[in-house]
């Protein structure tokens, strides 16, 4: 992907410099869909942090799961901890 092909050419600055934010919550993706890429994007490198979808026609009001997973994948901490457990 196009992601890897970038993170791979900036390995030099090493995960903790590399970050990207990953839209969650679309076109009907479920919360494990959303944190599978979560964990994909933490595997090529880069550090991945999560926002909540909102159209720009309307505002979504996420459930508390959702809310929770965008507010642990936002956390430098957790993300850590998280991915390097599996």
């Amino acid at each position: 992907s196009w992601l890897s092909r970038a993170v791979e050419s900036l390995q030099v600055f090493g995960r903790e410099r590399l970050s990207c934010y990953v839209l969650i919550g679309f076109n009907g993706e479920t919360i494990e869909e959303a944190e599978e890429r979560l964990k994909a994007v933490w595997s090529i490198g880069c550090f991945p942090y999560a926002m909540l979808y909102q159209p720009p026609d309307k505002h979504i009001e996420y459930g508390k799961d959702w809310r929770k997973l965008a507010k642990e994948w936002i956390r430098p901490q957790i993300i850590r901890t998280r991915c390097k457990s599996g």
